[in-house]
This record gives structure tokens, sequence and C-alpha cells, in this order.
């Protein structure tokens, strides 16, 4: 299994997946991206500012299921189930000043 993480600074979900595409990462979490423009099974974003926020992508045999949000947790840091040949709880981090 192969994971990627990346604060890529801002910018379209699509031009930033585009370069680490290559890696062929199994489970990617991008910090501090924009809403992806079309929705994804494969892909989980989270935010309240479409231009900024945070998403998980998979690449099969894995998928992903947001899971519900704790009660006392910072807005990201986020719970989402990865399914396949190795199945468990991600928590997907985007460390801020708050």
């Amino acid at each position: 299994m192969k994971l990627l993480t990346w604060n890529c600074c801002r910018g379209p979900f699509e031009t930033k997946t585009l370069l680490v595409d290559h890696l062929e990462a199994d489970i990617s979490v991008f910090q501090e991206i924009a809403k992806p423009v079309a929705d994804s099974a494969n892909v989980l974003w989270f935010g309240k500012n479409p231009r900024i926020g945070m998403a998980i992508q998979v690449r099969l045999p894995y998928s992903l299921t947001a899971l519900p949000e704790l009660e006392g947790i910072p807005d990201y840091i986020i719970r989402a189930r990865v399914n396949g040949p190795k199945s468990f709880t991600l928590f997907a981090v985007w460390t801020t000043n708050d």
C-alpha cells in the first residue's frame, strides 16, 4: 500500500492530482485543495469554502466511506473508512494555526 499526503498550497483539485498521478499512490490526502469539479466515488472532499479544503482520494481496489464527525474534534481531522485488501479507519489531518 502506497500512501501520499500533500499540502498543495491551494489550487484546482484536477490540476494538483495530475501532478502526483505518476506516483500511483493507493491513498492520497490533499490539504488546501479546491473542491473537485465533479463528484467521484473515489474522492471525498471536506471543507466550508469550495476554494480550500481537504480531499482523500483512493485507487482501485480501495474505496472510501465518510464517517460521522466526532464531537469536540477540530474541523480538519477527518475520519474515513478505507475498504480494500487492507481495510482500516483513516485519520486525515490538516494542521492549521488554530
